[in-house]
């Protein structure tokens, strides 16, 4: 419902971007509330059905839209065929109703693929942790080597472990804050992480980093960053 809602607002927008609120969306695509709206749209985009740009409107990806000369019927199942086979792991279990902040920390951690049919483990282990111990994950999502197995980086606890301004946050040089992109920014706040904008002591206009960043570095706190939905 929230997939045909984008399409069709992408249709009326002159450039197919849309940007609208998650209560609007909820209440035109009729879905029920803003946050079902907010893990439709996520769900979504790690599909790669939808991208969000800079200025936080959405558009339909391309192949998807090339599809408008194929009936709705048929570009429906097509697409639900598409999504099924995506959120099936590959023991073919079936579909797995991860949580939003997993999902969100799955996609910063950059998991090897060869690692992908350890998902299913890992949210088991994620589902026991307390909520500051996810936000650490989030935080730290960095701090680990590219070939790094997810499902041992949470069983051991690495996360307590390792700070991520000195292991791997893509600090800007060592021992400098992470400054944090817009995609970065969009699923650690959904993480529960909390994030300042702050000047650049570099000299380089202003960026965002975590709270817990801003006060290692006593960087100057211009506001806090919310989600707006």
């Amino acid at each position: 419902m929230v997939f045909e809602a984008l399409v069709w607002l992408s249709r009326q927008s002159k450039d197919g971007a849309v940007k609208v609120s998650y209560s609007k969306l909820a209440e035109f695509s009729l879905c029920g509330g803003k946050m079902t709206a907010c893990r439709s749209v996520n769900r979504l985009i790690l599909q790669g059905l939808v991208s969000q740009n800079e200025t936080g409107a959405y558009q339909i990806e391309t192949q998807v839209s090339q599809n408008e000369t194929i009936s709705k019927e048929e570009r429906t199942k097509e697409e639900k065929i598409n999504i099924n086979k995506s959120l099936t792991n590959k023991e073919g279990v079936g579909l797995l109703d991860f949580s939003l902040d997993f999902l969100n920390w799955w996609k910063l951690f950059n998991v090897n693929p060869k690692y992908d049919n350890r998902q299913k483990a890992c949210y088991k282990i994620w589902q026991t942790m307390p909520n500051d111990w996810k936000v650490r994950a989030l935080e730290c999502h960095a701090c680990h080597e590219p070939d790094a197995n997810p499902y041992w980086w949470l069983q051991k606890e690495v996360f307590l472990r390792v700070d991520p301004w000195t292991q791997g946050a893509k600090p800007d040089s060592k021992g400098a804050p992470s400054w944090l992109d817009h995609e970065q920014q969009y699923l650690l706040l959904q993480g529960g992480a909390e994030l300042v904008f702050c000047k650049r002591p570099d000299g380089k206009g202003f960026g965002t980093v975590t709270q817990a960043d801003a006060e290692r570095f006593h960087l100057q706190k211009v506001r806090n960053v919310t989600l707006n939905y």
